[in-house]
């Protein structure tokens, strides 16, 4: 006899279920993207698709789920900003690099399968980005070092206990203040 699953578990199993819905909808709005890159919409339907499988797959621990559907979504936020704009190139990566999500999402821990490798050109957003900076500009300046720890007056640290609701995949779109744009 196999123990009850304990409710982590039932939430994870909830995420692929909903990331796999919305792989679906996301899927459907690239092929449409595909026809009317100019549709604000169609991207905002991507953008959020993206956002919701890369934060709720950072909040159950699939960490190279996360990491790998980030690179997409900040293609899209490009777009969402006009920093970018829809090509048939970016909808042929995006709709590759959706293949291989799905393949992450069906390995248990969200990782790269050994076989599966990430789609040619992934990662590389900048050669769609029209604003991306030269290999010869300045690096940005690196942020100022960080106080010791338990330098006096700062707090040592933090305690966070989260305890999700049933209905949290259910609700995920209206929480997050991201996708509102």
């Amino acid at each position: 006899m196999e123990p009850p699953p304990n409710s982590i578990d039932k939430y994870k199993q909830a995420f692929h279920e909903e990331a796999r819905e919305i792989l679906v909808d996301l899927e459907s709005a690239l092929l449409e993207l595909n026809e009317n890159s100019g549709d604000k919409e169609l991207v905002g339907r991507a953008f959020r698709a993206l956002h919701t499988i890369k934060g709720s797959g950072a909040m159950f621990g699939f960490d190279k789920l996360a990491a790998f559907t980030h690179n997409l979504e900040t293609a899209f936020d490009g777009v969402r900003s006009g920093r970018l704009s829809i090509t048939p190139e970016l909808v042929d990566l995006a709709l590759a690099a959706l293949d291989q999500i799905k393949t992450m999402l069906e390995e248990p821990d969200g990782g790269t399968p050994p076989t599966a490798a990430p789609p040619p050109g992934f990662g590389e957003v900048a050669p769609f980005d029209r604003n991306a900076r030269s290999p010869t500009a300045k690096p940005a300046p690196t942020p100022p070092a960080s106080p010791p720890a338990g330098a006096p007056g700062l707090p040592r640290g933090w305690k966070i206990h989260f305890s999700p609701g049933p209905d949290l995949m259910r609700n995920a779109l209206i929480l997050c203040c991201c996708c509102a744009s």
